[in-house]
């Protein structure tokens, strides 16, 4: 293994027989990048390196100002002679390893003089709308919702304006669908609360319906999410029972079937018109 760092000048190539000099093929890396290169350097009987001039240009190294050693008619320059560079031979495993200071590249140059003009281009009049849809079914109500967003381009820049529009109805429904029904049982069971007290507990309810009067609770269970017996006053019994949800099996035309359990027997009762 051969190191190289800053040393005097080297000796001129022209006091170099050409039998002191060997053909190297190595792995080429410089300042660590992984660049993975082959390339043909020449090696001197002191040990020095030398590379093409058409290689330190593809490195963007400096060339030195030293009168090269000519091989193949190539000239070929050390390395050496660059300010700053150093390098790690290995010829076991055939690699060289550079390393190079800023200052041993070449500038980057930038010529803005002879690049043609870019023309600017005025964009016309435009314009574009974005959205967002949303829409649910639930309880037997569709609600839907929209996020909108248009705007406006032209020379002079852009306008946006967006806006929320809603249908339907977003709060709970409520409707009373039968009155005045007879309660004829009610399901008790004895619990315990978490303060150890006994109470009651109903979870079925046994009504003396009619016909009609079955087919509009079966069909409001099929259309709410919770069907809701409530209490009223001995004197409302005498209230005339006129507001009952016919339009449940009516349909306004339309023909169906309602499913009756009466007496532990199940039969199908078409919807009145």
């Amino acid at each position: 293994m051969t190191l190289a760092n800053d040393a005097p000048s080297p000796q001129r190539s022209g006091l170099i027989a050409a039998g002191d000099i060997a053909e190297l093929l190595l792995q080429f890396d410089l300042n660590q990048q992984g660049m993975d290169d082959t390339v043909l350097l020449l090696k001197g009987k002191g040990g020095d390196l030398y590379a093409t001039a058409e290689d330190l240009k593809r490195w963007r190294l400096r060339q030195p100002e030293v009168t090269p050693l000519t091989h193949n008619n190539e000239p070929f320059y050390p390395l050496k002679a660059i300010t700053g560079l150093s390098y790690q031979l290995d010829e076991t495993r055939l690699t060289v390893t550079v390393t190079a200071p800023a200052q041993a590249f070449l500038p980057n140059t930038f010529d803005e003089t002879n690049k043609p003009a870019t023309l600017v281009v005025k964009p016309g009049l435009g314009g574009f709308l974005n959205y967002d849809l949303l829409a649910e079914h639930a309880t037997g109500q569709t609600r839907s919702s929209g996020l909108f967003e248009a705007g406006v381009f032209n020379g002079f820049g852009v306008g946006v304006a967006s806006f929320v529009a809603n249908s339907g109805s977003t709060g709970f429904n409520t409707e009373t669908i039968l009155k005045n029904i007879r309660v004829l049982a009610i399901d008790q069971t004895i619990q315990e609360d978490e303060e150890g007290k006994k109470t009651r507990v109903g979870q079925t309810a046994t009504l003396e319906l009619t016909p009609k009067q079955a087919e509009i609770i079966t069909v409001a269970q099929q259309m709410a999410d919770r069907l809701t017996l409530a209490l009223r006053a001995v004197a409302d019994t005498q209230e005339k029972n006129v507001s009952e949800a016919d339009y449940l099996v009516s349909g306004n035309g339309r023909k169906g079937t309602v499913r009756l359990i009466k007496s532990g027997e199940v039969s199908e009762v078409g919807a009145r018109k």
